[in-house]
């Protein structure tokens, strides 16, 4: 992924940036108006406007520009660094015209795995991570574990998917937009292994909230044949500790052991609970969130007194 334009969760109404004049995009670029100017008429690189109006930018528009401006200063021509990047430009709205769930299920099952990653790069730049997650990738993942032709020996469509999701997730994560701020509000996040995704999505949205989060390593499925909540309530208790985290995130199968959730009852931790299924036991500390986006907006809102 190149520069990261998350989109936060939609808490607040989203204000479109207001235009930049023909000075303004100069500074900020660090090159003359009239080379702009230049551009503009040479190659076409400039902002949409009727003949006789002022210059206005976008902020795409502005971007665009700012990718010609680091390709000359690399040592390419103008003329060759403005059509590089129409034409990526180009090529990038054609491709995010047509990426949909059933686009990222026919690479998964073609093991390509620089056109998947292409498809969540589109995705998560225009809808954020969230959206991207909710409505593309959580149903591409079901489709593919439910597909009744099965798979092809020496293939697993649904493992390279949330191998690139892992490697897209953790590129918003090293974006400089996505580092928390020194704060005590510290969360951690706990799953299954089955849901250590989702964590991985929850933990990296938080992040970009400026929300310093980490995650608990993945816990195994709670069945009757591992149900070892004293281990599982040592860990959970030393990182809370450690951190000094006021909220505490359970996705997975984990929200369905009563033992678990008692114990953390008479904490003066927030229990965040994750997943579809009512638990059979919610804690007077807890709430439940069905989704990703639902947990992220309420503890956001938890930690800012919304």
């Amino acid at each position: 992924m190149g520069e990261c334009h998350m989109p936060r969760p939609d808490l607040t109404i989203n204000l479109a940036p207001a235009p930049l004049t023909l000075t303004v995009v100069a500074e900020k670029l660090g090159i003359s108006a009239s080379t702009l100017r230049t551009w503009e008429r040479r190659y076409g690189l400039g902002p949409q406007r009727q003949t006789g109006t002022h210059r206005r930018y976008t902020v795409a528009e502005f971007e665009l520009i700012q990718a010609v401006v680091e390709l000359v200063r690399s040592g390419v021509s103008p003329s060759d660094a403005c059509q590089s990047i129409q034409d990526a430009n180009a090529v990038y709205h054609a491709n995010q015209k047509t990426v949909c769930v059933n686009s990222i299920i026919e690479h998964a099952k073609a093991s390509n795995a620089t056109a998947l990653h292409a498809d969540l790069d589109i995705l998560i730049t225009r809808d954020g991570l969230l959206k991207t997650w909710s409505e593309y990738i959580q149903p591409a993942l079901v489709a593919l574990q439910t597909d009744p032709e099965g798979e092809l020996p020496g293939t697993a469509p649904r493992a390279l998917l949330s191998q690139m999701t892992l490697q897209v997730v953790r590129e918003v994560a090293n974006c400089k937009e996505c580092q928390p701020k020194e704060t005590n509000d510290a969360v951690v996040v706990v799953s299954d292994e089955p849901r250590s995704l989702l964590a991985h999505v929850i933990g990296v949205s938080l992040h970009w909230e400026g929300i310093p989060t980490r995650l608990m390593p993945a816990l195994l499925p709670v069945t009757a044949l591992h149900a070892d909540v004293p281990s599982m309530l040592e860990k959970t208790r030393h990182l809370v500790t450690k951190l000094n985290a006021k909220i505490l995130v359970i996705c997975g199968s984990i929200i369905h052991n009563e033992a678990y959730l008692r114990e953390l009852e008479n904490t003066d931790l927030q229990l965040v609970l994750v997943g579809p299924a009512r638990p059979n036991y919610l804690p007077a500390n807890a709430i439940q969130m069905r989704t990703a986006s639902g947990c992220v907006e309420e503890v956001v809102a938890t930690l800012r007194g919304y």
